[in-house]
């Protein structure tokens, strides 16, 4: 997964070349252009060397990848997830109040398998079917495998591939749990995600699709918060 990500950020095109005139970069332009070497570039690119949190954030910078790429990057490179950049700033063009707005999106906290452990009232608005099967309610078994979302959720499909691409992950990182592989398995053999599911490791977390937008914090003593922005569009 880790070389995916990173050879797919050197294909977008050279970040350094000129407008109009991008092609995609080389293992040793990325190189050169956070001062490392081809031979030790190209390790850490296949995963068999772990990057230092200096080098990892300035691989992030030559390629100037978004925000959640970072985090994958990170992820997938040293086995943690990144500390902020101590200059980032609110994106341009934000509208005021910004954070107020966030606390009245939907919002859950789930273990790593995804279980939801508590919610806000606009996440059991905007996604009922997630409580209509017994037992704890599971995000991704509900979004990606409930028949419900696909005809009722807006933009499903984009949804699918950014959440398909969160799971890959979380199997990767946290493979030891059983209900994550029993998860993991489901949404494997199903007919529509499965292809969605296999094609994962090289999705790019893009920024530039502003309908489906999942804001995810670090997770901490087994707990992350989930942000959905786009449900009811």
């Amino acid at each position: 997964m880790l070389q995916q990500l990173l050879r797919g950020y050197r294909e977008l095109g050279n970040p350094s070349a000129a407008a109009g005139a991008r092609r995609a970069a080389s293992q040793e332009q990325v190189a050169r252009m956070v001062g490392m070497s081809q031979p030790w570039y190209a390790q850490l690119e296949r995963g068999q060397r772990r990057g230092t949190v200096e080098q990892l954030d300035r691989i992030s910078r030559a390629l100037r990848m978004t925000p959640r790429a970072r985090t994958a990057l990170f992820r997938r490179s040293a086995g943690h997830d990144p500390l902020p950049f101590v200059t980032d700033t609110p994106a341009a063009g934000a509208p005021p109040l910004w954070h107020e707005v966030m606390e009245v999106q939907p919002t859950c906290l789930t273990d790593v398998d995804f279980t939801v452990l508590a919610h806000n009232g606009r996440f059991a608005t905007c996604l009922p079917y997630i409580f209509a099967t017994e037992g704890r309610p599971n995000v991704m078994q509900a979004l990606l495998l409930r028949p419900e979302p696909r005809t009722q959720l807006a933009h499903w499909r984009l949804w699918a591939e950014l959440l398909t691409a969160e799971l890959a992950e979380a199997v990767a990182l946290y493979g030891q749990s059983g209900n994550l592989q029993r998860l993991h398995a489901q949404v494997a053999a199903d007919e529509t995600v499965g292809p969605l599911y296999r094609a994962a490791g090289s999705y790019l977390f893009p920024d530039t699709e502003r309908k489906a937008i999942l804001l995810e914090t670090v997770p901490y003593a087994g707990v992350r918060q989930l942000t959905f922005i786009g449900l009811d569009q």
